[in-house]
């Protein structure tokens, strides 16, 4: 019975850490979604410009103002972004592998 309380308790666990990486994962992704966003709507003002005979810079950082160039600041908090959404790939992975394992183990 403790060994059954022991594994209910582990893959409860596992299964809330498995939930909050995919949490954080839909976050990151909604993030990516609109940085991608930006960046069409930035590159189509730039196209509407250099047909126009404009100057596409001016043009695209008009569009969007803070689709213009990265900041040392806005660079940082993408790479901690991908580094993190890396590490939370890798810990959902081994919550899965943990759940595997304790599924084998079931009697």
């Amino acid at each position: 019975a403790e060994k059954r309380a022991e594994r209910d308790a582990t893959r409860s666990a596992c299964m809330s850490g498995i939930e909050a990486a995919r949490a954080q994962m839909v976050r990151i992704q909604a993030e990516l979604t609109a940085a991608r966003h930006l960046q069409a709507k930035a590159a189509a003002a730039a196209a509407e410009a250099e047909s126009a005979g404009e100057d596409p810079a001016a043009a695209a950082a008009a569009a969007v103002p803070s689709a213009g160039a990265e900041t040392d600041e806005e660079k940082s908090r993408r790479q901690a972004l991908q580094i993190q959404a890396r590490g939370l790939r890798h810990e959902l992975a081994k919550w899965k592998h943990q759940v595997e394992l304790m599924e084998v183990e079931q009697p």
